[in-house]
């Protein structure tokens, strides 16, 4: 669905849009050309979760473990056991 609204830049050179954009938050805004104004909705994410999305092989176990959790497949570590994993991997982790 196209829809098209006119808009005022207030006396700080600031355009709402707020209504417009239906719950997102984020945008990527091109100028085009001719001027024309293009607000693209974005997401951000961390290095971290980046660096994830990156690796396939990472991405695939992931697929793969809620894939199990879904069949019913669940391992118990015990209460703590993340914890104890964190530590032992420290910050870099």
């Amino acid at each position: 669905m196209k829809m098209s609204t006119e808009v005022e830049i207030d006396g700080r050179g600031r355009i709402s849009v707020g209504r417009l954009a239906r719950g997102r938050d984020r945008f990527r805004v091109t100028q085009l050309e001719d001027g024309e104004l293009l607000l693209t909705p974005v997401v951000s994410v961390s290095e971290r979760e980046l660096a994830f999305l990156r690796n396939p092989s990472a991405v695939a176990t992931v697929r793969g473990a809620i894939a199990q959790a879904e069949a019913g497949e669940l391992k118990s570590f015990g209460q703590g056991y993340f914890s104890r994993l964190a530590a032992e991997l420290g910050d870099d982790a």
